[in-house]
Order: C-alpha cells, then structure tokens, then sequence
C-alpha cells in the first residue's frame, strides 16, 4: 500500500482524524474517533482494510449480540407456547 492511498481513505473518512508520522504500512500510527472521543493505534493497513475504532466495533459487536439473544428468546417461547 502506498503511503498516498492511506491518506486517501482518510480523506473519505472525515470522522477519523490523523497527527503523527506516518513511517510505514505495517508501522501503527495513531488516529481519532471524533465521534466518541476516541485515540486508538492501527496499522494503516488494517484501517485501508476496513477497520476502524474499536470502541465503537465493541458497541457494536454487543448490540448484535443483544438482539441475537432477544431473538433466540422470543422463538424459544413461540416454540414451548
């Protein structure tokens, strides 16, 4: 990956601010969630692939989780009546 399609995403992720160095693709670099206020590393590789903040994927991940089990709930009581 180059160095000018890293900066790219981030050009079409406004969300997401970047202040450091960038060195390398593999090289962690330091970003900002502005949205929940959150300073997280990431390869630029990992955040080129779609990655992004892991507070909000946590977030996330539990939500689905939650109406996974609502849903598993509500068909056990359909099935038992």
């Amino acid at each position: 990956m180059k160095v000018n399609s890293f900066f790219k995403t981030l050009e079409t992720e406004p969300e997401y601010t970047f202040d450091g160095e960038y060195i390398n693709n593999k090289t962690k670099v330091e970003l900002f969630h502005i949205p929940c206020k959150t300073r997280f590393p990431i390869r630029p590789n990992d955040f080129q692939q779609g990655k992004r903040c892991p507070v909000c994927a946590n977030k996330k991940r539990q939500a689905n989780l939650k109406i996974s089990t609502n849903t598993i709930e509500s068909v056990r009581k359909e099935i038992e009546g």
